[in-house]
């Protein structure tokens, strides 16, 4: 199998897609994801906005790929793919209500930060 189709694999599997970017925890309302961020950071620039990590070389943000699969687990604490769970398919579709991973993300993201400015102070 080429490195296109094994990553589009791993893509598919995990529900996200690897950005290669960096994000600090200022971008996230949850303080359960904040800490996650915190743990991984191993990044010294954010690439959504312009912060960076000190002088010294201390580490401000984690891979956006590290984020996004601590995210992951709780949102498939929550939900399961329509594959692996027996779900009725004909005519190239589900028979039941489907959503995709982006769309649960967004969801998901949107309820935690309602209240919360997700600008950078």
């Amino acid at each position: 199998m080429g490195f296109a189709k094994e990553q589009q694999l791993q893509d598919s599997t995990r529900g996200f897609v690897s950005s290669g970017k960096a994000i600090c925890p200022d971008h996230i309302p949850d303080e359960a994801l904040k800490q996650h961020i915190q743990d991984y950071a191993l990044e010294a620039a954010c690439s959504f906005c312009p912060a960076m990590g000190t002088d010294d070389g201390e580490p401000i943000a984690a891979a956006f790929d590290d984020f996004m699969s601590g995210f992951m687990v709780g949102v498939h604490l929550h939900y399961r793919r329509a594959n692996d769970e027996g779900t009725p398919f004909e005519d190239g579709d589900f028979k039941i209500e489907h959503f995709d991973s982006d769309a649960i993300a967004v969801e998901l993201f949107y309820e935690t930060s309602q209240g919360v400015d997700l600008k950078r102070k």
